[in-house]
């Protein structure tokens, strides 16, 4: 066997013996290089090859003289756990602050760390490994993530060895604690609304990238079905972004004229968007069509849905009816989901639903 293939048959061994818990579990002491040469009857030289191989996989990691176990989250009382001296405070990513429900979660999240005496670190990045390098290093007890940062580099956090808990994003399925709402059934409470109001035809905005996970797509499609509707293909709006996230505000309206050019004055339908924002998009260009002095009218001919309840659902006119996303439970949950995380050696990660609610406003109802 040829020098490099030798190096990696050892290093294959080793990942697959540590990854069936032969040396014990995350945070406990691995070999050192002299053992490992030792009992593979190889050099120092070889055997330095088959750590730097481990440590680049992410399966062992270097503190000080030792090699810990880093194949998943460590264990509290561990060694690892004791050497590195973690310090009462944690870390946060989010991918902007530009998003109005994500400022809202990190003022949630800081608030309610800061009444239980932790501070809160917070980056805002996509070098996701960067970050959890530099988290790593200040010691933070564990890392709270935003939905999109979650979504978009969920592999970053398969072996990080400190505690991580996505708000907003399930990413139970590489053993996360994972806080979220139900999107599904919150489509179909759209979905139920509008038909209350009498709606007969149905419309959805959203984003192409959210396309295939879009459980509220999803949920407000279904319903209609088992109701004996349907949403037509040239009812779906999907929107692509930019490298930034953002939009085609023209494309949008585009959209918006094609869906009332095909919509009768004593048609009613119900459009469902995918966030607040995205829905006064929709409410300022409808109001502004016009043909031959006849305009549409809020909710007469249109009812319109947002979800988050972001402060402007409330302030501007008309105000919006939006499922309301329970940002103050979700920071909560996330705090005592941390805090189990890293004081329970039992926990089991899982995914936490927290309830949401349908608040209704002028957008599907006439002003008193």
């Amino acid at each position: 066997m040829k020098s490099a293939e030798k190096i990696e048959f050892i290093a294959k061994k080793y990942t697959d013996e540590i990854n069936k818990g032969a040396f014990g579990e995350s945070g406990e002491l691995f070999l050192t290089t002299r053992e490992l040469a030792s009992n593979n009857k190889i050099s120092l030289e070889y055997a330095n090859k088959v750590m730097k191989i481990l440590t680049d996989n992410r399966i062992i990691t270097l503190i000080g003289k030792h090699f810990y176990i880093t194949s998943g989250q460590i264990k509290t009382g561990s060694p690892m756990h004791k050497k590195l001296e973690l310090k009462k405070s944690f870390g946060m990513i989010v991918s902007s602050l530009q998003n109005a429900f994500i400022t809202a979660l990190v003022n949630e999240v800081s608030s309610v760390t800061e009444k239980h005496g932790y501070s809160l670190i917070i980056r805002i990045s996509d070098n996701v490994p960067l970050v959890l390098k530099e988290f790593s290093e200040a010691k933070v007890c564990g890392v709270f993530l935003d939905p999109f940062i979650a979504k978009n580099y969920t592999d970053c956090f398969l072996f990080y060895p400190l505690p991580v808990v996505s708000l907003g994003f399930d990413i139970t399925n590489i053993n996360r604690d994972s806080i979220i709402v139900d999107n599904y059934r919150a489509g179909k409470t759209v979905a139920n609304h509008f038909f209350e109001l009498g709606c007969t035809k149905f419309a959805y905005f959203g984003f192409e990238q959210t396309n295939t996970s879009d459980e509220r797509l999803a949920g407000f499609n279904n319903r209609i079905k088992e109701k004996g509707h349907t949403i037509s293909d040239n009812r779906i709006f999907l929107l692509p972004k930019d490298i930034k996230g953002n939009y085609d505000v023209n494309l949008l309206k585009d959209y918006i004229n094609k869906l009332v050019w095909k919509t009768s004055s004593f048609d009613k339908i119900g459009i469902f968007c995918y966030h607040d924002l995205l829905a006064y998009d929709v409410v300022i260009t409808i109001e502004k069509f016009e043909f031959l002095g006849v305009k549409r009218k809020i909710p007469d001919n249109f009812s319109i849905v947002g979800f988050d309840d972001l402060l402007i659902a409330s302030i501007l006119r008309p105000s919006l009816t939006t499922v309301s996303y329970p940002i103050e439970e979700i920071a909560a949950k996330g705090l005592d989901t941390m805090l189990a995380c890293s004081t329970d050696n039992n926990h089991i990660p899982k995914e936490h639903r927290v309830l949401f609610s349908l608040v209704e406003r002028d957008t599907t109802k006439h002003s008193k």
